[in-house]
């Protein structure tokens, strides 16, 4: 493609999606595929449908730390239940107003589905190891990185977070970094050199930016 404009190209990819990638393939992983727009095979997905019905009973709080968002206007409905829905999580009691319906399930917005899936948490008192798992790494991972991202969305801080993302994903056990790090890999287009030369060009530290500068020269 290169040859058409006689420049080179650079590859970018929107940094949300990037971020949804390791979450589909873990929920395909431990609980099947989906099948048609709406639907899933595993028994966790299947009850997505309609938890927000069920009454929200004493859970285990699991550690989240979120990004702090100085202007939360920019969330949308379903971004701000994410968060919101995470402190709940994070402090073990939930309140009334977040029993609200946390969105349609939809596979080409997986935003909805992490919702869903930390509502369903919420209302299983004994839940399956698949959801857990699935649970803690839409707080640990998926939603940290989200917010992250919507805070510093420039393609100066891609290789940032795509880094970021490698490091807080590796709590999990070998056989699930063996399900996700492949799809990482895949679509870590951010590290490329010309991506790494971008975000230390923008690095607030002064000599990141002189190496940069040296190896473009």
């Amino acid at each position: 493609m290169e040859l058409i404009p006689n420049r080179p190209l650079q590859l970018f990819v929107c940094q949300l999606h990037d971020n949804e990638l390791p979450l589909r393939h873990l929920f395909a992983h431990l609980d099947g595929t989906t099948t048609g727009l709406r639907s899933f095979t595993g028994k966790v997905t299947k009850s997505l449908a309609g938890c927000e019905k069920l009454p929200v009973i004493s859970f285990t709080p699991i550690e989240c730390t979120l990004c702090e968002m100085n202007n939360k206007k920019i969330l949308s409905t379903d971004q701000l239940y994410l968060m919101e829905i995470c402190e709940v999580i994070n402090c073990g009691h939930c309140r009334e107003s977040l029993k609200r319906n946390p969105g349609k399930v939809c596979h080409s917005r997986w935003l909805t589905t992490a919702n869903r899936n930390l509502r369903l948490y919420e209302a299983d008192e004994n839940p399956s190891e698949a959801l857990l798992i699935l649970t803690t790494f839409v707080v640990k991972v998926y939603a940290q990185m989200w917010f992250k991202i919507r805070t510093k969305p420039s393609v100066i801080y891609g290789a940032q977070h795509l880094h970021q993302s490698i490091v807080i994903s590796r709590y999990l056990s070998s056989y699930l970094k063996d399900v996700i790090d492949p799809v990482i890999k895949r679509n870590g287009f951010f590290r490329h050199p010309e991506n790494v030369l971008i975000s230390m060009l923008a690095d607030d530290r002064n000599h990141k930016r002189e190496l940069a500068l040296r190896r473009i020269l």
